[in-house]
């Protein structure tokens, strides 16, 4: 930071912690610091990515090793703002004292409320745009409209910051009650994730902002929204030990049995008796919700596919009215997915409609589109959603699949490795069609058979998100898919991480969006 002659204490403390958050490989200042547990030495993600024991002491490295510390990214957000706040307030110190003589305007003897150039620059935009809005305040008769106008566009765009921050995220951050209030009222997301993975009710949970994570909760985030890592609210509040914040989740029904990518629940981070006795209250085991936020509009990106069972002419006429994109090969990049279904509501289990509840599209009958010309408008959809496909013994997989995408939930495979063993009869997908199933629903997909005592699998901690913990499922990540019709001599295998499953089994959870018990 160069020389400045604003608070010089301050700038000389940040050069400090500047200096103590520095890479101890490439010797640069990391804005995502990872900590080693054994040896407390720090690097950056870059450097200590692929290593297997610690550059400079050379003790071995676990997996879990290498992760963000969140507490020393705080404190390296922190010393950022301030090192810009900072340096904006040396800027403008250097352009209010402006020569008598200048051409730019003749200052006036009113005061020139300062406060509000504070707001902008603490609140909204980033110093780069401060110092032109200082410019215009030396001119009085146009700084009013300037500055009302910048206030109002730039809370209305929600921009984000090179980390994916958005206003929202920043009053979150700061505890900033009144000018989160008015960002949501201009129509702030306040679902929206940064470049990590966080919304702000993570960011509101991590500092204790009771107030905020209120607002939050009574203005539409998702409660259990998943940031990085899997990561939920519930747990950034325990494991920062904030015990209203965690009294008030638990209150508004947040779901203490929730998994993040570890294997770890809200209680793994508790660490005293009152949090654990709080997180111990009765619970539903089920991690979905049953509401789902619909549109009522023709949404941007709304791209639509239909099954053959839906007649051309009325496609083609749908078109006309709504214009809307459309695919035809398949439905797994689709918003949309039109299906006919019989008296009860469900439709046949096409891979179309397969590709559809991995992507976790809606899934609609024909008599959505029917309504939708009769009337002339979009119409809501959750009335018209698909009850299931003919062969699922559990309705509502449709329902279950769009609420989770609605609300930004992991998809149905995430945390599961699956293995394609020998040969698929032709009843079933063709063995690409069932990896790009598993790939849709963001399933990891293997080359190589899994061994339940291979290192590889020992070693990883991932875990699958949607798996129940009343259910078999809830222990094994690693998964042999095989067709019975066409294997025969295959090893059942059911040891620690790994078991084997039929081909049905898959699509049997594809089309339920439930990771079902082993048949």
């Amino acid at each position: 930071m160069t020389e400045s002659k604003v608070f010089p204490r301050t700038v000389k403390a940040l050069e400090v912690v500047e200096d103590l958050l520095r890479c101890h490989a490439c010797k640069t200042f990391t804005s995502e610091p990872v900590s080693l547990h054994n040896c407390d030495h720090m690097f950056c993600c870059s450097c200590i990515k692929h290593e297997s024991k610690c550059p400079t002491c050379t003790i071995p490295l676990w997996v879990k090793d290498k992760t963000v510390s969140r507490k020393l990214q705080n404190v390296a957000k922190t010393c950022l703002k301030m090192k810009h706040h900072l340096d904006s307030l040396q800027k403008s110190t250097e352009l209010v004292s402006i020569p008598q003589n200048t051409t730019v305007g003749t200052v006036s003897a009113e005061p020139q409320k300062p406060e509000k150039h504070k707001i902008v620059e603490s609140d909204f935009s980033p110093a780069a745009k401060v110092s032109k809005n200082i410019k215009t305040l030396v001119t009085p008769k146009c700084s009013k409209n300037v500055m009302e106008s910048t206030l109002r566009s730039v809370s209305k765009s929600c921009q984000k910051n090179k980390k994916g921050e958005s206003n929202l995220h920043l009053a979150a951050i700061n505890g900033k009650i009144q000018t989160l209030t008015e960002l949501i009222k201009d129509g702030a997301n306040v679902n929206a994730k940064d470049n990590a993975g966080w919304s702000p009710l993570h960011e509101a949970c991590i500092h204790g902002f009771t107030d905020i994570v209120q607002k939050l909760l009574d203005s539409g985030a998702f409660i259990d929204i998943p940031g990085h890592r899997n990561d939920t609210p519930l747990m950034d509040a325990v494991a920062n030990h904030n015990v209203e914040t965690v009294k008030l989740l638990i209150q508004h029904g947040a779901n203490v049995n929730l998994r993040n990518a570890e294997g770890k629940t809200a209680k793994s981070f508790a660490k005293s008796h009152e949090i654990i006795e709080l997180l111990s209250s009765n619970q539903p085991l089920s991690n979905s919700v049953n509401t789902v936020v619909s549109a009522v509009a023709l949404p941007d990106d709304a791209t639509l596919s239909f099954s053959a069972s839906i007649d051309d002419a009325k496609v083609s006429n749908f078109r006309k009215c709504m214009k809307f994109n459309m695919v035809k090969k398949d439905a797994i990049s689709v918003t949309h997915f039109i299906a006919g279904v019989n008296e009860s509501g469900r439709a046949k289990r096409t891979l179309k409609y397969l590709q559809a509840m991995a992507c976790g599209a809606w899934i609609l009958s024909e008599h959505w589109v029917d309504e939708c010309i009769t009337q002339g408008k979009w119409l809501d959809e959750s009335s018209f959603q698909v009850k299931g496909s003919l062969e699922d013994a559990k309705v509502g997989g449709p329902l279950r699949s769009t609420t989770s995408r609605l609300r930004q939930v992991p998809r149905l495979f995430d945390g599961c490795h699956f293995y394609l063993h020998g040969k698929f009869s032709s009843s079933y997908p063709s063995k690409i069609q069932l990896g790009d199933l598993i790939k849709a629903a963001d399933g990891m997909l293997l080359v190589r058979s899994p061994k339940p005592d291979s290192d590889c699998v020992q070693a990883c901690t991932k875990v699958p998100y949607h798996a129940m913990p009343d259910t078999p499922m809830y222990f094994f990540t690693y998964y042999i898919v095989y067709d019975p019709l066409q294997t025969s001599s295959l090893r059942m295998v059911q040891q620690g991480k790994v078991c084997t499953v039929s081909v049905s089994w898959l699509l049997n959870c594809l089309s339920q969006f439930d990771l079902s018990d082993i048949l």
